[in-house]
Parts: structure tokens; C-alpha cells; sequence
């Protein structure tokens, strides 16, 4: 199982997506952020190379939309 490792993220206040309220504060990154991946690798997998096949998806916010 992979497990995500994010830098700190600072709070913030951006528009509420939903229109329930005019901002929600959630986390936000400024300038690079980068994200660890932590793989388990199983005692008995074989030696030798393998692929992984990852995806990622995220939504950019900024003070006035995300």
C-alpha cells in the first residue's frame, strides 16, 4: 500500500465550492510543492526491476478560485 507524504501545508481561505458560505479554509501550498510516495514491499516479491503504475490528480486554488 502507497502512502502520500505532503510537505506542510499552510491555511487558507478560498471561495466555498459549494456557495454555502463565501470562503472555506482549507490547507494550501505556495511555489513547489513535493509529494513522497511510501511503498510496503512485500518479503517474498522477486528480485529485480519492476513498474509501478501511479496516477495523481490535484485541484489548483489560488485567493480567488480554485
Amino acid at each position: 500500500m502507497a502512502r502520500a507524504v505532503y510537505p506542510e501545508a499552510k491555511p487558507g481561505k478560498v471561495p466555498d465550492p459549494t456557495g454555502k458560505k463565501p470562503t472555506i479554509e482549507v490547507p494550501l501550498y505556495a511555489g513547489k510543492a513535493v509529494t513522497y510516495l511510501e511503498f510496503d514491499v512485500k518479503p517474498n516479491a522477486p528480485l529485480g526491476e519492476s513498474t509501478i503504475n501511479i496516477g495523481a490528480s490535484w485541484q489548483a486554488c489560488d485567493e480567488q478560485v480554485c
